[in-house]
């Protein structure tokens, strides 16, 4: 009685005075499952609900009955226990939010995200990574991170498990293979987990690579036509201030 917040005076000696402790929304079907275990004979009951206590708090309970029978197996008493799993309870509906939290972030993410073990065997992803790939999400689960890699990629760049393992989160751009064959560019961003896993957030670069590429060589060819014209060159900024200029015109200049 000291626990649950009543006493002697405010509690009648009846199974009924219990009931009514019972939370109206649990309380028909805890006693629905007392009855069941009765009229058919058994000797366990268990189950958990919401109590509440005198004061108006609620508590969750696991209540445990065993039924006691006489000699010929008519049901007469019940002896109970009730444990307060209150904190139990409330731990686990704060990591099943969190969990809740979590999973709705890491489905809805633009980027493909793709958390591995540390030998690379892929343990989880999200529908990002699975319409890049092309590859179902039960196949990726069933692959290692350096089945979507080009080996002479990673002998060139390998993954920096040092860095990793030393809580760092490293960044890298790798090539990446697609069930269609098409290689695509990938910005990947790697991160331990808390429980020893690596997440790795996968940006598709391919176009921006596509385009920084072709600005090189235009860059290139700009730059070797330039400087093999017979003609000095030189280009400014809106200010005056001059930006660039080629091998004939620092001749001319004598600068």
């Amino acid at each position: 009685n000291k626990v649950f917040g009543y006493d002697d005076k405010t509690v009648q000696h009846h199974i009924s005075s219990w009931m009514e402790t019972i939370h109206p929304e649990d309380r028909e079907r805890v006693i629905k499952g007392i009855y069941k275990v009765i009229n058919s004979g058994e000797k366990y009951w268990t189950d958990d609900y919401r109590y509440l206590m005198n004061d108006g708090r609620v508590l969750f309970i696991y209540d445990r009955g065993y039924v006691l029978h006489d000699e010929n197996g008519k049901p007469y008493r019940m002896i109970g226990s009730m444990l307060d799993i209150t904190d139990r309870i409330k731990t686990e509906l704060a990591l099943r939010e969190k969990e809740e939290r979590y999973r709705n972030l890491f489905e809805r993410a633009g980027d493909s995200i793709v958390v591995h073990d540390m030998t690379g065997q892929i343990i989880d992803v999200n529908e990002a990574a699975v319409a890049y790939s092309g590859f179902s999400k039960e196949e990726l689960l069933r692959m290692k991170v350096s089945d979507l890699l080009f080996p002479e990629d990673l002998e060139k760049q390998p993954v920096p498990w040092d860095k990793i393992i030393a809580g760092e989160t490293t960044f890298n751009r790798r090539r990446v293979k697609t069930r269609s064959g098409i290689t695509r560019i990938m910005e990947v961003s790697s991160k331990q987990l808390p429980d020893g896993n690596v997440m790795a957030m996968i940006r598709d670069v391919t176009e921006r690579s596509e385009a920084e590429k072709a600005l090189r060589v235009s860059e290139r060819r700009f730059r070797a036509l330039a400087d093999n014209v017979p003609v000095g060159i030189f280009e400014t900024n809106g200010e005056g201030d001059t930006i660039y200029v080629n091998s004939k015109m620092q001749e001319y200049s004598g600068l």
